[in-house]
């Protein structure tokens, strides 16, 4: 095998078993001490091609979004069961409040987006098949307040923030990652077992479909229609 793919996959496989992110140094150290340049050009390629994702504030590496299609290898009877379940649901939910809907199973301890609903004025969401392994994103943070480990990527000020969503039962970001695009997340857990997070259900539209005057309305609404799931 070519030195580089090998260095390449090295890298994509110290990110992927890391449970925070990791610094260059920890990289290079992984493979063995190469020259800073070699190893800066690699990690410029995997950035650009979304495989890796570097924290500019924090100036660390994690798994880019683009890892997330590998997780699509969970079993596809698993996953067709978990649309089958709250696919209704969702599509109630969408026609109802004229938002954007979707369904992420919890894949390895990444978020997966595996269903997709949209009306003709809702935002556009995810696609189907994205992973978001990122620490920075709402889905992670959701799945992080149900798994110790994912948790652990997390400062305490963080952690903090996690366990709100674990108490309330849902996440309400308000034009947070980017200008007019609301999202509401809701956890949904394994049949049996409550305490293992299964997946996310995942809402977004604009302030005009989500804002706070009906936001209480569509969780209230989002909660009961899965408590009945």
């Amino acid at each position: 095998m070519p030195a580089a793919i090998e260095r390449s996959l090295k890298i994509l496989e110290c990110l992927a078993l890391s449970r925070k992110p990791v610094t260059f140094t920890e990289i290079n150290k992984a493979l063995g001490n190469i020259s800073r340049a070699s190893l800066s050009r690699m990690l410029a390629e995997l950035i650009e091609q979304g495989y890796v994702y570097k924290n500019d504030s924090g100036g660390c590496y994690e798994s880019g979004y683009r890892m997330g299609i590998f997780a699509m290898s969970s079993p596809r009877s698993r996953r067709e069961s978990l649309i089958e379940k709250y696919r209704a649901a969702l599509k109630t939910i969408s026609t109802e409040f004229d938002v954007t809907g979707i369904i992420l199973e919890n894949v390895s301890g990444i978020p997966v987006t595996v269903w997709k609903t949209q009306t003709d004025s809702s935002v556009s969401m995810a696609v189907v098949g994205a992973g978001h392994p990122n620490r920075d994103d709402l889905w992670m943070k959701i799945l992080a307040a149900y798994d110790k480990k994912v948790m652990l990527r997390y400062n305490e000020n963080e952690q903090k923030e996690i366990y709100t969503i674990r108490n309330h039962g849902h996440y309400f970001e308000n034009c947070e990652i980017r200008v007019n695009f609301v999202r509401i997340g809701f956890p949904f857990f394994e049949p049996d077992n409550p305490e293992i997070l299964a997946g996310i259900l995942g809402i977004g539209a604009s302030p005009l479909q989500i804002n706070q005057e009906n936001a209480t309305e569509i969780i209230n609404y989002t909660k009961e229609l899965l408590a009945n799931r």
